[in-house]
Parts: structure tokens; C-alpha cells; sequence
């Protein structure tokens, strides 16, 4: 792998680019060359990415529409197979509205035509791709305090009513289905 920045400490935004073209590669790290907070490390193929994401850790990832052993769809297909929900915005040379709305509808948090690529742009996508993950984290947090309100008393820490009923309905249904004896 290709690192334009320093290792990153606390406070830095680690970002894997996946694009096996060198020049493009080279864009990007001129346009973040400035943003000291910033880490860039390239990976030029989906395989070689994830195992980049096996040994490091990674705060979003910029990919190229097409790489040589796939495309972005492939490689978000990956990771959520590994159930790795790390942010991934798509850049691209091949431009359009179709493929933009394929990409946000596949999980990409961001797209963005290469040709459009300048350092406003990227921050952008940076920054959105940023909240955008602190906004999820936030709600699957939220839903987990939820689920376990619905079936914790908060007085004693026990499970509650619901929780037996709902247990208790599961285990009957299972007897049934595998003809257990009850």
C-alpha cells in the first residue's frame, strides 16, 4: 500500500483509498496534503483492500467505481458480509445520475464524479461521510438503549414481564416446530 501522510494518531481521520490508478491517487493526496488531521492509504484492488482492513483500522474509505477485481458494488457486498460497516464513498471518472443513485441505494454514504474532484469537494464528502456515521452510530445506540429498556426493570436490573412472555412464547413455538415434549 501507497501512505501519502504520517501514521495517525488520536484526532486523525484514517482514510483508504481504493484506486489503482496512481495519478488519481496522487489527486487526492495533493488535495488533502494541507489537512494535517488527514491520513491517506491506498489499497488498488478490493483484496488488497480488505486485507488492509483486517490489519488496520480505517475511518471511511474513498473507492474507484471500477477496480480491477470488481467493481464498488462488489466491495460493499464484502463488508457487509464481514459486517463491517465502515463508511465508503465512491468516486468515479464515469459520471452519471444512474450510477450515483445505484451506488447511494447499494450503502455508499457519498458519490462523487471524479471530474467534480477539487479540495472543497472532498471535504465534503469527508465531513458528511463523518456526520453521516456519528448520526448511525447514535441511532443503533439508541435502539439498543430502547431494546433493553423494553425488557430490563430499571428498579431491579431483572428481566420483566414482556421479556418471560416474549421468551416463554419462543420456546413453546419451538417445541411445537421440532416436536419437543413440553
Amino acid at each position: 500500500p501507497v501512505v501519502a501522510n504520517p501514521k495517525p494518531s488520536s484526532g486523525m481521520i484514517h482514510i483508504l483509498s481504493i484506486d489503482d490508478d496512481d495519478l488519481d491517487f496522487e489527486k487526492l493526496t495533493r488535495l488533502l496534503e494541507r489537512k494535517e488531521h488527514v491520513y491517506l492509504t491506498q489499497a488498488r484492488s478490493i483484496e488488497q483492500a480488505l486485507g488492509l482492513l483486517d490489519t488496520d483500522l480505517f475511518d471511511m474509505i474513498l473507492s474507484d467505481y471500477i477496480l480491477p477485481d470488481g467493481t464498488c458494488f462488489g466491495l460493499m457486498t464484502r463488508l457487509k458480509q464481514g459486517r463491517n460497516d465502515i463508511p465508503v464513498a465512491v468516486l468515479t471518472g464515469i459520471g452519471s445520475e444512474m450510477i450515483a443513485s445505484q451506488v447511494i441505494q447499494a450503502g455508499a454514504y457519498d458519490y462523487l464524479p471524479k471530474n467534480r474532484l477539487n479540495e472543497f469537494s472532498i471535504l465534503r464528502v469527508i465531513e458528511n461521510m463523518i456526520e453521516k456515521s456519528s448520526l448511525k452510530n447514535e441511532i443503533r445506540r439508541a435502539n439498543e438503549q430502547m431494546a433493553q429498556m423494553a425488557t430490563i426493570d430499571k428498579l431491579t436490573g431483572l428481566y420483566n414481564r414482556r421479556f418471560f412472555n416474549e421468551s416463554l412464547e419462543a420456546e413453546l413455538e419451538r417445541a411445537k416446530r421440532y416436536g419437543d415434549e413440553m
